[in-house]
């Protein structure tokens, strides 16, 4: 007769990235303490005030400052309700990453005007990455 697959377990890295993914968009590990998502509501508005007051606090303000005035500000109030979302869904984590397009493209934008050139954006992007991480914030 045809020749029969052993079964057993599946391996590999697309099964391996699909337990991970099972395992950490579940509502019980999203409401867990091992997330950190429950140091949210610290942590982002903390990081949106510092944004803000860095705003403030500067010397002298340039037209381009007022910009970030304005979207940290608003980022701020966005954060706010954010932080509001239950942690046990990735909702927060859909609208925290909308909420932080307009902060990296005036990042990216205020860098070039001011010569710093892509690179210099670009290797800002690791950090970022770290940061969120250390946040709880889902990939």
């Amino acid at each position: 007769g045809p020749a029969q697959k052993a079964e057993g377990p599946a391996f590999g890295p697309l099964v391996g990235l699909q337990q991970w993914w099972t395992l950490t968009t579940s509502e019980r590990y999203l409401s867990s303490p091992v997330s950190r998502r429950q140091w949210w509501k610290w942590i982002q508005p903390g990081f949106a005030i510092l944004l803000l007051l860095t705003d403030v606090l500067a010397p002298v303000p340039a037209q381009g400052d007022r910009v970030f005035l304005v979207i940290d500000a608003v980022y701020l109030m966005v954060i706010l309700l954010i932080v509001q979302l239950p942690v046990s869904t990735l909702l927060p984590d859909v609208a925290l990453g909308v909420a932080l397009l307009p902060l990296g493209i005036s990042f990216f934008n205020s860098t070039a005007q001011e010569g710093f050139g892509p690179d210099f954006v670009v290797s800002q992007i690791p950090l970022c990455v770290m940061l969120l991480g250390l946040c709880g914030l889902h990939s």
